[in-house]
């Protein structure tokens, strides 16, 4: 009986022992290795827009200016008093298409020099013809010799004889258009025809 007793409390004994162990320490998780920064990549300088291109004729301007078998036919609207006139026209007359359409036909009729020409003769003599145009008929308004002045790529100098001489500069943007300044009307736009009709 004693024995048994000193087998049951030993046993107690182990079990109190194997109880209160310290506790296993949990597995560490491994350190992390720090990763290197990202190299921040220079920011790209924004691409320049490309300039637009200067419009200029293909041959030089003189040439442009001076033929025999073209004339120079008035573009109202392209011109500067035809801009100013569709502005006031469709201010005044906006919800009025056909006074608006007889506002700018009278502000058309102010401009006579409808027609421009520029001749060489046999002789070498440069002549400036400015007519106004009725119906198919050319009426002649003037007709001055001049000299050609200064030329640059897109313009020309004319230099007119008679009279009080002066000058002025007649732009030429492309092969079919001249843009002449007028003192009366600011600058006009005219475009190239074949010849329109004989003059009066």
């Amino acid at each position: 009986m004693l024995q048994r007793c000193i087998t049951l409390a030993w046993g107690a004994v182990l079990a109190l022992s194997v109880g209160c162990a310290p506790a296993a320490k949990p597995a560490e998780a491994p350190e992390k290795k720090a990763e290197p920064e990202a190299k921040a990549e220079p920011e790209s300088e924004p691409e320049a827009a490309p300039e637009p291109e200067v419009e200029k004729p293909t041959k030089p301007p003189s040439d442009v200016l001076v033929q025999n078998d073209t004339m120079f036919s008035l573009n109202f609207s392209s011109s500067e008093p035809g801009r100013k006139a569709e502005e006031s026209c469709d201010k005044k007359h906006a919800n009025n298409p056909k006074a608006r359409n007889q506002c700018m036909r009278a502000q058309r009729q102010r401009i006579k020099e409808d027609v421009l020409q520029f001749t060489k003769d046999d002789q070498g003599q440069l002549h400036w013809t400015i007519s106004q145009q009725k119906g198919n008929r050319l009426i002649r308004l003037k007709k001055v010799q001049f000299e050609l002045g200064k030329e640059t790529e897109n313009s020309i100098e004319i230099k007119l004889k008679g009279g009080s001489q002066r000058s002025l500069v007649i732009k030429i943007p492309n092969d079919y258009t001249i843009e002449v300044p007028n003192q009366a009307h600011g600058t006009l736009v005219y475009d190239a025809k074949v010849e329109l009709a004989a003059d009066e």
